[in-house]
Order: structure tokens, then C-alpha cells, then sequence
């Protein structure tokens, strides 16, 4: 999802007040419904809870102090939502995004409005050149072989891999980081579904062959060493990520 005009942005900010106003008001109807069933049957309404939090425990008891704590953390989490669809974070490190996702967590980006809505995007989108050199910075640190001393990454590079007996991709995100680098540094768009990413497709290749290519490197995979052997086939892009490292270390 994109979020280029402040048009883009109000129909979102809109949507929000409306579903914030529906939920207030339902939770003020079924106090009334509540209170009309206590004086049929006063027992009855004492069980009965329709939200599955601990902080909330019996809805007629619920202060406005109450409600309104659960209504700033349902706009935290519409923020969650609506910053994780944009797809900005995706060129972060995991620690970026941890870092960010507490920013959000913590509420600094205010009320979920047209022009907070606006701020925030464009400021994940001025920083998208910062995140992307962490990024990059990781897989030079990855793949060199000796980044303390900024030695190039070699066309050709052999990485074990061995997880509990098998190769594996996934215990290290520096696999993603290098595909991410390389879809960022060729100016072309990151597959939005896992399924058609690079690292996927050699994973699943590698459960029942011992090679992979595709248009950025060939890889071939040693199941009894756990190791890879990597041959890069765009090296202008590996010049770009040794750039960029030894740039940052």
C-alpha cells in the first residue's frame, strides 16, 4: 500500500475516526444492555465480558479512564497495521525495526490523523536511505571475509550454513539482507510475497537438489558439510554493497 496525497492519507485517517466512534458507542450500548438485563436478572451480567483482555474485566464496571487506555492501544496497533502495509520497514534490520515498531509502541506518532499519517511516511521514506546502509553494512560484515580490516566481498564465497544436520537460511537474516540489497541496488521492487523471494526459492531448492540459480548469483549446496559456495553474477552490485560497507566500518 502507498500513501502518496493527503487524499490517500484522510480516507485512512477518516476510516479510523469512524471505527473509534463505532466502538465507543458499542461499548455504551452494551452498558445500557447490561443495566436493562441486572434489573430482570442481576446475576446474570456479572460474567459476562465481550473483551478478552485482563485489564478490562466486567464491561459495565469499565471507567472512561479505562476506556480510553484501550482506545490509545487500539490506535497503537492501527498504526502497527497501517506502517507494516506500507511495506517501509522492509528494508530495515531486524534491530531497526524493533527500534521503530517501540517508537510506534510507545506512542510518538501521536493520533492516527491525515497529516500524522502524512509525517510519518515521509519520514520513514527520508530514512529509507540510512536503514538500507545498515542493511548493506550487515551483509558486508557477513560476507566479507575479514570486514574489520574492509577486504572486499570475492565473487566467489563459501558460507556453512549447518543447522541441526541441515542447511539451512533461515536462522540468519543476512541471507534476506543480501536479497533485499541486491532487489534495492538494482532499482527494482522486493517481491511483496515470501514465496517468490530469492531466499525462499533456494531454500526450497535446496531441500531436493544441490543448486540454485538465479539472476544474482549461482549457489551450489555441500548437504554433508553444511556449507554453500556462492558465485556472484552481478558483481557492479557486490562493488556497491563493498562500497557502502566499508564506507560505514
Amino acid at each position: 500500500m502507498e500513501i502518496k496525497t493527503k487524499e490517500d492519507a484522510q480516507i485512512i485517517a477518516d476510516a479510523y475516526l469512524s471505527a473509534r466512534t463505532h466502538l465507543i458507542n458499542a461499548v455504551h450500548e452494551m452498558r445500557s444492555m447490561l443495566e436493562e438485563v441486572a434489573k430482570i436478572n442481576p446475576e446474570s451480567s456479572n460474567y459476562y465480558t465481550p473483551f478478552n483482555e485482563r485489564s478490562i474485566s466486567i464491561l459495565r464496571n469499565i471507567s472512561d479512564k479505562d476506556l480510553n487506555e484501550y482506545l490509545q492501544n487500539h490506535c497503537i496497533r492501527c498504526w502497527h497495521m497501517l506502517i507494516n502495509q506500507t511495506g517501509l520497514t522492509d528494508m530495515m534490520t531486524r534491530e531497526d525495526r524493533t527500534r521503530y515498531e517501540n517508537y510506534i509502541t510507545e506512542g510518538h506518532l501521536g493520533h492516527l490523523t491525515a497529516e500524522n499519517i502524512l509525517e510519518a511516511v515521509q519520514n520513514l521514506k527520508k530514512n529509507q536511505i540510512i536503514s538500507m546502509k545498515h542493511m548493506v553494512e550487515d551483509v558486508f560484515r557477513f560476507f566479507s571475509p575479514h570486514y574489520a580490516s574492509r577486504a572486499s566481498i570475492p565473487a566467489k564465497v563459501v558460507k556453512n550454513c549447518s543447522s541441526y544436520g541441515r542447511i539451512s537460511f533461515s536462522d540468519n537474516n543476512r541471507w534476506n539482507y543480501l536479497e533485499k540489497s541486491l532487489w534495492f541496488l538494482d532499482n527494482k521492487d522486493m517481491p511483496r510475497d515470501y514465496k517468490e523471494s530469492l531466499i525462499h526459492q533456494m531454500s526450497e531448492t535446496c531441500d531436493c537438489g544441490n543448486s540454485f540459480e538465479c539472476p544474482y548469483f549461482n549457489a551450489k549446496f555441500y548437504h554433508k558439510s553444511g556449507t554453500v559456495h556462492l558465485t556472484f553474477k552481478r558483481m557492479d552490485l557486490i562493488e556497491k554493497i563493498n562500497e557502502i560497507g566499508r564506507e560505514i566500518l
